[in-house]
């Protein structure tokens, strides 16, 4: 019996330790594959671009690519779940117009028949009535007289009431002045807090890691206002010190021009970004200001209830 009893544990554990083994593989499988995306795109007076989203070696992959028209395709293992094709939508415009010119050409036909019905009883004109009696010009025009000095009363200025008016968006003035202030003392001691800075310097990492990590691209913009121009030069400085001489960018100062080729290829590890985010969450300033939020939230939902 005991031993009948010991071998049922010896097969439940070996059971449990082999499905705890699989749930942990799938996790770290889950986590650890990277979700790999390429996108390329061109701009020659029409635009033309193509990207693609695969993870586990192909096992999901999405497609996308815009040429006069979008087209979606979406696949597990090859086999496609999802699919938009623009020789379907054109085929479907098509028979949804002829079905619209046959329902306006009946519609059309209903409306014939019902004025053909409706002449025939409207033949027979009705005189209006000769025993009303008129009212004199002069009456009448007293009357409305009357009236709108009645429903018009003369409204006296009072300097009072207008100094108190003066009070009062002088006051709403300063109020809303010393509560910019604050908002931006708040602002400001939250940004130069070091257990913020922390907080800061992890979202950039979090954010860099899902920023593409190759760039080829040669672009030429400009804008008629060369102020403008310079402008964005300034901020498309920023990917030059990330991406180096890849790309390639021509500004002109005195046209509205807008024409290049860019490709772009970058990989998304889940597991990362999790980590990351738990991390960020672990900040005492940004859990604060999610329960302020959600309390917000819960407050306003009562109140819209009510």
């Amino acid at each position: 019996m005991l031993s009948t009893l010991l071998l049922l544990l010896k097969i439940s554990t070996i059971a449990i330790l082999i499905l705890a083994a699989l749930l942990v593989f799938v996790l770290l499988l889950v986590l650890g594959t990277p979700i790999r995306y390429k996108a390329s795109g061109a701009y020659h007076k029409e635009l033309k671009a193509e990207g693609r989203i695969t993870w586990l070696l192909h096992f999901l992959s999405l497609r996308c690519t815009y040429d006069k028209d979008l087209n979606i395709s979406f696949r597990i293992l090859g086999f496609s779940l999802f699919q938009t094709d623009s020789r379907e939508t054109e085929e479907l415009k098509e028979k949804m117009d002829i079905m619209a010119d046959q329902v306006w050409y009946d519609n059309q036909k209903e409306d014939e028949s019902d004025r053909e019905v409706s002449e025939g009883y409207q033949r027979e004109e009705i005189s209006p009535p000769e025993w009303e009696e008129v009212k004199p010009a002069k009456e009448k025009q007293e009357n409305t007289i009357k009236k709108k000095k009645k429903s018009s009363p003369q409204k006296k200025f009072s300097l009072e009431k207008a100094w108190k008016q003066i009070q009062c968006r002088v006051q709403s003035l300063f109020q809303k002045m010393e509560e910019g202030k604050a908002f931006y003392e708040r602002v400001r001691g939250f940004i130069e807090n070091p257990a913020n800075q922390k907080m800061f310097r992890r979202a950039w990492r979090m954010v860099r890691h899902i920023l593409p990590r190759k760039i080829l691209g040669d672009i030429t913009f400009g804008f008629e206002d060369p102020a403008t121009t310079g402008k964005a030069l300034a901020l498309l400085g920023l990917a030059w010190s990330w991406y180096g001489d890849n790309l390639k960018v021509t500004p002109v100062f005195d046209e509205n021009v807008l024409e290049g080729e860019l490709r772009l290829q970058g990989r998304v590890i889940p597991g990362v970004l999790l980590f990351w985010g738990i991390l960020i969450l672990m900040n005492q300033e940004i859990r604060r200001l999610l329960l302020r939020r959600g309390r917000k939230m819960d407050g306003g939902k009562e109140n819209g209830g009510k």
